[in-house]
């Protein structure tokens, strides 16, 4: 069945056995070359067990911002990504819950990539056997300080610099969003690496290819999915308020996430 059939998949991803697969707005499988053939896009990685208001507004804001990076682009695919690598050798992947949240965020009509990518510039590597075309990538300012560990570069001659050659470039742009809360806001500004980092990330913000998406007056305070699914667990309604219609929609109707 078709149900079996991206069970399977999943299950060559979490094996290792394919680096990913994509699911279009339907849920069902489709294929990586066919759908992203030369189209400009815009990423969200994230947990989404289940997506909030946050990632909707995130999106939205990207979408504002690509146009002006990108002027002849066009609008970008929207595509969410979900990382089975965090879960690698834990003993912890769970194939129905991956297509659970492949159900939720496909029900807002985007395209969703279940990966074993750990790094951004591996993601970026297979995103771009597909497509030429600009790309703009989410990430949490708060990551930049994961995203400059060296110690996750030590596979490549080149380390944390070839990463970075091989993630950004003037076709590809990542997008810091803050995690606003009522104490604080984080911004791209707010990573202070030092020593010879410094100069590598004064580079990437200079020459825009690391950018902040708008600031943090144009946020509403960050929501984790951690806590909806908290309240939903304990049968507190709320968590309705803090994720989209359309997903709530299927979470209640398939009661999922409990």
């Amino acid at each position: 069945t078709a149900l079996d059939n991206r069970l399977l998949n999943l299950e060559l991803v979490k094996r290792g056995l394919a680096e990913a697969v994509l699911f279009g707005p339907d849920a069902d499988i489709v294929s990586v070359s066919d759908v992203l053939f030369n189209k400009p896009l815009l990423v969200d990685r994230g947990e989404f067990r289940p997506i909030t208001l946050t990632h909707t507004q995130l999106i939205q804001r990207g979408l504002e911002q690509f146009p002006k990076d990108f002027p002849s682009a066009g609008t970008p695919l929207v595509l969410f990504e979900i990382t089975m690598q965090n879960l690698m050798g834990k003993g912890e992947i769970d194939e129905r819950d991956f297509l659970d949240r492949v159900v939720t965020l496909a029900a807002l009509g985007h395209h969703v990539l279940v990966s074993n990518f750990f790094l951004f510039y591996q993601l970026k590597r297979f995103l771009r056997r597909a497509t030429k075309a600009p790309m703009g990538i989410l990430i949490k300012a708060a990551h930049l300080e994961l995203l400059f560990d060296q110690s996750h570069y030590k596979d490549l001659d080149g380390g944390l610099l070839e990463a970075f050659g091989k993630l950004l470039d003037q076709d590809t742009r990542l997008y810091a969003y803050p995690q606003k809360t009522d104490e604080q806001c984080l911004l791209a500004e707010s990573f202070a690496p030092t020593g010879p980092l410094k100069k590598v990330f004064d580079y990437f913000r200079e020459t825009n290819l690391i950018s902040n998406l708008k600031g943090c007056e144009n946020f509403d305070n960050f929501i984790h999915s951690e806590e909806a699914r908290e309240k939903l667990r304990k049968g507190d309604p709320s968590w309705e308020k803090m994720v989209p219609e359309a997903a709530v929609a299927v979470i209640k109707s398939r009661g999922l996430f409990k």
